[in-house]
């Protein structure tokens, strides 16, 4: 009976689990014989809905409430400060500390299913913080920043300073500002202050914010006993808006291929398909749209959706193409295979003289359906170092930033590529404005998400160990609107709507250049 319906099935298990670890079973107050109430993966809003109905006033403590499979945990700034604001609730735990592993004869980490074992629950026991060897992850960076001692806010040069500690003045500590223009260091200045635990302390800095093309910050680091154990991070003037261009080049159209060229560049638009094939030779395939990534551990629950929507196979419907001067304009859709589209909408692709190229994306996204992986853009190039200004130098993602800082970053796809033990998706970057490879980058005022990996989606989604991962001949690069979060959904708790691609209307622009 079973055999061929899997996905009712698990659509049944996510009901009864929702209905044991959901509001609904608990909206009853807990007996009173009880000092303590503990829940596993609820959400913000299930605990306040829970204190609301029932007026418990016991310390309310997540046994678990963020689960650290593969790449993640994500959300974890957000619970802890929910937990700060909330008097009520004391706080709660991760699962887990660290991979469980076993090593093979081979030299190689093998889980579940790996020793010929019958009954066994896969890399479900590969969730920990930090890895085997109990080296860091990512996520263990993002966790340290959630429990860090110290918090600051800075408006009209105040900055105020929260002790978070519970006994430890920060007399005890060091202060250091650091001031920064497009990544580079303007001003240093070491405080030594005498706050408190658990009081705030205000002080008034004579800062002159810096020019920049990028970004100007205000970098705060808490040092004690010569370590860095907790930084926070102000933006004090963001990216500069794109200059318009005024001449514009000249699209020379035959047939199905439109042209483009001029001084030190040569580029080649297919009017057929809606896309870029060739920005010099630096493209090794054309620039599509693209919405899939190799599903995270975190993303075991909802892949199982992605699958029966087909986002696995997505397909560029074009409508009309026109061209009008120096600009393109695409109408379609996107939508997978046997299914009606997604997200329809309207691209140009405007040319000028000096070899830029300006993207706008606007479209309507029909979110009466499951959210989507990402969305954006991916090609292949030859290049493998490049440089950026975004979230760094961890991997982020719009719910896992906050232990990156906004800087420039020179990386590599090899540097980019996590050794998670099952492979999956890894490497973004958060509100990225510049990212630039040798004669070829890419800029936005508002900030984009970007990947740069050695190993295709499907080669990291079909291998279930890293030591079977076979590398692309060409480096993969992703250019997104917009990529889901991580969340801790391995374990039940939903990604949060607002970290979901599930936004209804996109307006994506930014600028490629190669020359």
């Amino acid at each position: 009976y079973i055999k061929g319906r899997e996905n009712e099935l698990n659509g049944i298990k996510r009901l009864i689990h929702y209905c044991y670890c959901g509001p609904h079973a608990d909206v009853r107050k807990d007996p009173e014989a009880l000092d303590v109430i503990s829940r596993m993966y609820w959400v913000p809003s299930w605990v306040i809905r829970y204190l609301d109905q029932t007026g418990d006033t016991r310390p309310f403590f997540f046994c678990e409430y963020s689960h650290a499979m593969g790449n993640g945990p994500g959300d974890v700034t957000n619970y802890n400060t929910f937990f700060e604001n909330n008097p009520n609730v004391i706080g709660g735990c991760i699962w887990e500390w660290a991979d469980h592993v076993a090593l093979k004869e081979d030299g190689t980490l093998g889980y579940g299913g790996d020793f010929g074992e019958e009954v066994h629950d896969g890399n479900f026991c590969c969730d920990g913080l930090v890895f085997n060897n109990r080296e860091f992850k990512p996520g263990s960076y993002e966790a340290k920043y959630a429990y860090q001692p110290l918090a600051t806010e800075f408006e009209n040069n105040i900055l105020t300073v929260h002790n978070k500690y519970d006994f430890t003045d920060l007399s005890a500590c060091e202060l250091k500002l650091v001031i920064t223009s497009d990544g580079n260091i303007v001003k240093t200045d070491i405080l030594k202050l005498n706050t408190k635990p658990h009081t705030k302390e205000s002080i008034a800095l004579d800062i002159e914010i810096p020019d920049s093309i990028y970004g100007s910050y205000l970098n705060i680091y808490l040092i004690k006993d010569g370590l860095e154990v907790a930084h926070t991070q102000h933006c004090l003037k963001d990216a500069n808006a794109l200059k318009a261009i005024d001449e514009k080049a000249v699209i020379n159209h035959n047939g199905e291929f439109a042209t483009i060229s001029g001084d030190g560049f040569d580029y080649t638009f297919n009017m057929h398909y809606g896309y870029i094939e060739k920005l010099n030779d630096f493209l090794k395939a054309p620039l599509k749209f693209s919405i899939w990534r190799a599903p995270t551990d975190n993303d075991r629950r909802i892949k199982n959706d992605w699958y029966v929507n087909h986002y696995d196979r997505m397909y560029n419907k074009v409508y009309s193409s026109v061209i009008n001067e120096n600009t393109i304009t695409i109408k379609g859709a996107l939508s997978s295979v046997s299914r009606s589209p997604f997200f329809r909408y309207t691209a140009t692709y405007s040319f000028f003289k000096d070899g830029s190229i300006d993207v706008s994306i606007n479209g309507e996204f029909d979110n009466e359906r499951e959210f989507i992986p990402r969305l954006g853009f991916e090609t292949e190039i030859a290049q493998k170092d490049f440089s950026y200004f975004g979230y760094g130098p961890y991997e982020s993602y719009i719910d896992m930033h906050h232990a990156s800082e906004m800087g420039m970053y020179e990386s590599s796809a090899e540097k980019e590529y996590v050794d998670y033990i099952k492979p999956q998706e890894h490497g973004n970057h958060f509100n990225t404005k510049l990212l630039k490879f040798n004669g070829f980058e890419i800029t936005s005022q508002k900030g984009f998400e970007f990947a740069v990996s050695e190993y295709s989606a499907k080669e990291l989604e079909k291998k279930a160990h890293n030591y079977e991962l076979e590398k692309s001949e060409n480096t993969h690069l992703r250019i997104d609107y917009k990529n889901s979060g991580i969340g801790s959904a391995s374990c039940f708790a939903p990604l949060k709507e607002q970290y979901k691609m599930n936004d209804k209307n996109i307006s994506f622009n930014f600028r490629i250049k190669a020359k």
